[in-house]
């Protein structure tokens, strides 16, 4: 983020803060009630509470960055990159807990961040790797509440449910169990009102950040927020996730590389999801000393074959790449858990961003304003964006996607290129209009090269590309345009 961000940022937020969400809520016809007051220790907090938790971390936030602003004239570059780790440590030891406590989309807001630690001092990012892995739990005694609501004579079916959580995550629990017939199983459970508490949320962060990213975005704050509010209610429907599950089983059958754990429908409702307990290490012992680092190279490959396909072959991609949503196995292969965040990736979109990596791997970078605009990528006057923007980007995915190789995590120059990349081109940059739909593409793509960071992985990463590419044209049926008949469009 620019200091001209960061300036915007928190004169966003003072206008935000001078009007009175609870007024606003009241006016939505949703007045506080004692369910919307309700402890954080019996689930999220919403209504008012969750406005006021909202704002401060926010407007805490954007005061932080305006002071690191206001400092910089006056400070040098060691002085100035001290201050800097200072407050993000400040920043994300404050962030870790109110967001953990808040559960709901503010602590999924939360995991992204933490998904790009290369970004953050080291001690601020490991603060935020909490996120990833746990929230405060709540009493297990609420837990059992909702698992007898839900599932009834259903809990016959069940010989045991450990009280401690397995994991506490940003809309649910999971607790460990065994059924009558010995398999193991983990249960995972709604939190009690945060179905609530994402739709206030998602309503919060439209109001408080709507009118920057509409002035960053030319007016695309609306479709934006709506994408992030279809895929986040999404996540609330449980039923929706086992069905999601059960397809991903039957794309991956063939796949020994990739493990997805068997559902239990008659142990499943819309709050309540039952699913065979799949071992693997965690994120943080596959990052032990003593694990070999080609069967760290494996698991990102795993990782890597997982997005190739689910933009390109299968169209059907696993969206959230949360640390905590896998496990890593010793024979290099990669257990997914967590299937509430799915993403169907239109046809035009998948054909579209293969083409444009055809272009881009062939160096045909004058042909990337069309192709972007086919899919949905341009200026807000409908023209293509100017090859002399995209050039550079393209040549950082050249870099990555090289023939020899990439290995994530050690090339700190190519980070910095990124970042001064986009400082450069930020103003440049407003107004660019895109589909909603990959807004959680790319998320999803940050997010795997994050992890691939903290793995310092090596791969084939292009040959696992086009490998998905061909298996999409294989499916698909269709002849797709070559980049020489997109390049004769173009002129």
């Amino acid at each position: 983020m620019t200091d001209f961000q960061a300036a915007l940022c928190f004169n966003g937020i003072v206008t935000v803060n001078d009007s009175h969400p609870e007024e606003e809520e009241r006016k939505s016809g949703d007045p506080p009630t004692q369910e919307n007051q309700q402890d954080a220790q019996s689930g999220p907090r919403s209504g008012m509470a969750r406005s006021r938790s909202l704002g401060s971390l926010v407007g805490g936030l954007g005061a932080s960055l305006l002071g690191a602003m206001v400092r910089k004239p006056f400070q040098s570059d060691e002085k100035r990159a001290g201050f800097l780790e200072a407050m993000w440590l400040k920043e994300a030891q404050r962030l870790a807990g109110k967001l953990g406590e808040l559960k709901g989309a503010a602590m999924k807001l939360g995991q992204m961040l933490s998904l790009h630690e290369h970004i953050l001092p080291p001690e601020a990012a490991k603060i935020l790797s909490q996120l990833q892995k746990a929230a405060p739990p709540i009493p297990f005694k609420t837990i059992r509440e909702v698992m007898e609501a839900e599932l009834g004579d259903g809990m016959e079916l069940i010989d045991g449910i450990e009280s401690e959580p397995f994991a506490s995550a940003s809309i649910g629990q999971v607790h460990k169990g065994r059924l009558k017939d010995g398999t193991e199983v983990v249960f995972k459970v709604q939190y009690p009102g945060v179905d609530r508490a994402v739709r206030q949320d998602i309503k919060q962060l439209r109001w408080m950040a709507g009118p920057m990213v509409n002035f960053m975005t030319g007016g695309s704050a609306g479709p934006i927020f709506d994408e992030l509010e279809e895929v986040m209610l999404q996540e609330l429907d449980y039923r929706q996730e086992l069905q999601n599950l059960q397809d991903m089983q039957e794309l991956l059958n063939d796949d020994p590389g990739r493990v997805v754990p068997r559902g239990f429908s008659e142990l499943s409702t819309t709050r309540v999801l039952t699913m065979e307990l799949a071992h693997g290490l965690s994120f943080d012992e596959a990052l032990a000393p003593d694990i070999d680092q080609t069967l760290r190279d494996r698991w990102a490959q795993a990782f890597a074959r997982t997005f190739a396909q689910g933009v390109f072959a299968h169209r059907f991609l696993h969206a959230d790449p949360n640390a905590g949503n896998f496990a890593f196995r010793e024979d290099g292969s990669l257990v997914l858990y967590d299937f509430g965040c799915m993403k169907k990736v239109p046809f035009n979109i998948s054909r579209g961003y293969g083409n444009l990596l055809r272009a881009i791997f062939s160096g045909q970078d004058e042909i990337i304003p069309e192709i972007l605009k086919e899919v949905g990528i341009h200026r807000a006057d409908g023209r293509p964006i100017e090859v002399s923007l995209l050039k550079p980007h393209a040549d950082i995915v050249r870099q990555v996607f090289g023939e020899d190789g990439f290995v994530f995590g050690e090339d700190k120059e190519l980070y910095d290129r990124i970042f001064e990349l986009s400082r450069q081109q930020w103003f440049d940059s407003l107004g660019i209009r895109f589909p909603r739909e990959i807004l959680f593409i790319h998320r999803t793509l940050a997010g795997y090269f994050g992890n691939f960071s903290r793995l310092k992985a090596r791969g084939p990463w292009r040959t696992i590309l086009l490998e998905a590419l061909a298996e999409a044209d294989r499916d698909d049926g269709i002849q797709r345009e070559t980049v020489s008949g997109l390049q004769s469009s173009a002129q």
